[in-house]
């Protein structure tokens, strides 16, 4: 009996000390990552048009077995570290390996991050493809018999998307000048899941989600910070790749954003499975416009920055993103939305998709205006939804779900505002990411990130903390409050100058 309790205390001393041992390697533990069991949607329902997109994808993939893009599959299936790095080696004319030290530490421990922000498969349980429909996938070890028996049977999010999609964010992130290259493999190598037949297309979407939101998250390290600056230090001294500068206009102009276009796949078109998802999907639209969503579907329809910085401030408690009282977050904000709105323009333009409400020759839900001529695909407003979380998170970390889930919503609400598609919507998130990668590359952004925290804490008066809470109320409800100049909440009867709705009030 002894001696049982003896190795029972022993492996308890070895957890401790492995747990200790892991988190040296990572930038963030567990409890401090995104909960994407919040802010992601569940899987498509295999009885409801949501999961059309996903059989078509499905089949249409499996012809590519057979071609040079099936020979990459199978290339594509190891996802260690090392692997991911080869396939990325291209874009650096230089093997990241011991030579760069700096740099593997901080693809490293990055990676392990991205894994925390994994939610459980078990409490989706989603069959992957190959299982569901009982067939062999395209790598033989893969088949449906081994998947049952080890019970790795499901399949959402990906893990291999996260992990392939949030290196190549972090590779563009210190490399922006073959961001296109880099971004095009990372997406590729989620789509190698889809053709391989153990993977669901929302399933290797959602996983670039996750290890986006990761990243996001990590920005809010000061000790993930200092290794991104060695890293830059180290590819300059070592592969030539010089230290981004320049002025912000330059830097984000539309010309010099990710090219969307070359990796991420066009609309769909009609008569598609995907289209009409996108169809059912304005239905659905059309039966949420009711009185309680309407202030905020016509709120979110107007993506003013300023308008977006009071969309977000009640997940900031309470403090307005603004030039008078709070500049340097004000100016984190500029940055995203800059980049943001820029990475959109050359893809509306090229694809030149007609909005949901042109379609059907109708009107956007009552109070929205009609949409400018530019395409729906992708949705800027899902963009700058998705985006601006992304930045907004950074500043207060422990209102990143919320927050996340409120930048969900804007992309959503343009659905129900009839002015993008289901597919739209998607993308527009897609280029979010992307268009993030171009803005973590900028230095001055880094620096920017630490000044607006700064700020955030004083304005707060150090209440900041890492532990996510729970989701406050929707913004609606605090639209007509006011706020003192140093962006805290006023009280009753508070005389002096306030702020509300981006303007300043005396009293």
């Amino acid at each position: 009996m002894k001696q049982s309790k003896r190795h029972i205390w022993c492996a308890v001393l070895l957890m401790a000390f492995g747990i200790a041992f892991s988190m040296k390697g990572q930038y963030i533990i567990k409890a401090e990552t995104p909960n994407a069991q919040l802010y992601l949607p569940a899987p498509p329902d295999t009885l409801l048009t949501s999961w059309a997109p996903d059989i078509y994808y499905h089949f249409k993939a499996k012809h590519l077995r057979t071609t040079p893009r099936g020979e990459q599959v199978s290339h594509d299936w190891r996802y260690d570290v090392d692997t991911l790095l080869r396939y990325q080696e291209p874009g650096f004319g230089h093997a990241i390996n011991t030579t760069l030290p700096n740099m593997r530490k901080l693809v490293i421990q990055s990676v392990s991050s991205f894994e925390l922000a994994l939610p459980s498969k078990i409490a989706y349980k989603r069959l992957r493809p190959c299982v569901k429909f009982r067939e062999a996938s395209f790598n033989v070890e893969y088949s449906s018999a081994r998947f049952i028996l080890r019970n790795d049977i499901y399949s959402y999010p990906s893990a291999h998307s996260n992990r392939g999609w949030g290196l190549g964010m972090l590779l563009a992130m210190v490399n922006p000048y073959a961001q296109d290259t880099i971004l095009s493999r990372a997406y590729q190598f989620g789509q190698s899941r889809v053709i391989g037949g153990v993977h669901w297309q929302s399933d290797v979407d959602m996983g670039r989600l996750t290890s986006t939101a990761c990243i996001a998250r990590l920005m809010a390290k000061d000790t993930f910070l200092e290794q991104l600056e060695l890293s830059r230090q180290e590819l300059a001294e070592k592969c030539d790749i010089p230290i981004p500068e320049g002025d912000s206009i330059t830097y984000f102009e539309p010309n010099n954003m990710p090219d969307f276009t070359k990796f991420i796949p066009a609309p769909p078109v009609v008569d598609t499975p995907p289209m009409a998802y996108d169809l059912s999907q304005y239905a659905w639209g059309l039966s949420q416009r009711n009185s309680e969503k309407m202030t905020e579907i016509k709120r979110d329809a107007n993506i003013d920055m300023d308008n977006l910085a009071e969309t977000f401030m009640p997940l900031l408690e309470g403090v307005l993103p603004n030039p008078i009282s709070t500049p340097e977050i004000y100016s984190l904000l500029e940055y995203s939305y800059r980049a943001t709105t820029n990475s959109c323009i050359n893809a509306q333009e090229f694809y030149q998709r007609e909005r949901p409400h042109v379609f059907f020759n109708t009107t956007p839900a009552d109070g929205v205006a009609p949409a400018d001529t530019s395409g729906s695909y992708p949705s800027l407003q899902a963009a700058l939804g998705w985006g601006t979380a992304l930045a907004m998170m950074i500043v207060n970390p422990s209102q990143q779900d919320s927050i996340l889930m409120r930048g969900m919503d804007v992309g959503e609400n343009a659905i129900i505002a009839g002015t993008a598609w289901q597919s739209d919507v998607m993308a527009g998130r897609m280029l979010a990411c992307c268009a993030f990668a171009r803005l973590c590359s900028y230095p001055p952004f880094v620096e920017q990130v630490r000044r607006a925290r700064a700020e955030y804490e004083r304005v707060v008066n150090g209440l900041v903390t890492d532990t996510p809470t729970i989701r406050p109320d929707e913004p609606s409800r605090h639209e007509n409050r006011l706020y003192t100049i140093d962006g805290r909440q006023a009280l009753p009867g508070s005389r002096g100058v306030l702020v509300g709705k981006n303007r300043k009030i005396v009293r």
